[in-house]
């Protein structure tokens, strides 16, 4: 019960991360003079999002371990969840790996590296309820 607790708690901070730093790019790009002040609330946003994607994994591999014997014969949207939180956790990862080392994706990139993030979150959680239920 605390781990799927936690994890509901990680599904809101990484959509959230996510939907509020698409809307702070938006916003600067948007009003170029507001862009400096609003770029430095990117970087903290973007460090929870990646965080509660670590507890998204922290909390779904014991419960995905002690509910189900580790199995993997849990048909494919079992699969397509898998998938999509890989691809989720590696555009994730890498757009903030670039951001602490100080070489940030571009603007156009990364607004299209974040709703491919959303996307793969929302498939996640899409297939997620078809193979546990809602």
């Amino acid at each position: 019960m605390i781990l799927t607790l936690l994890h509901y708690v990680g599904f809101a901070l990484a959509f959230g991360g996510g939907a509020a730093v698409l809307v702070l790019m938006a916003r600067a790009k948007a009003d170029p003079q507001a862009a400096p002040h609003v770029r430095p609330a990117i970087r903290p946003i973007a460090t929870v999002g990646v965080s509660a994607i670590g507890l998204l994994w922290l909390t779904g591999i014991p419960m995905w371990i002690t509910r189900y014997g580790a199995s993997m014969d849990l048909g494919g949207s079992w699969h397509l969840k898998l998938t999509a939180a890989v691809v989720l956790t590696a555009l994730a990862g890498t757009a903030w790996g670039r951001m602490q080392a100080g070489r940030p994706l571009p603007p156009p990139v990364a607004r299209t590296v974040l709703i491919a993030q959303l996307a793969a979150a929302l498939t996640s959680m899409a297939a997620a309820i078809a193979t546990f239920g809602g």
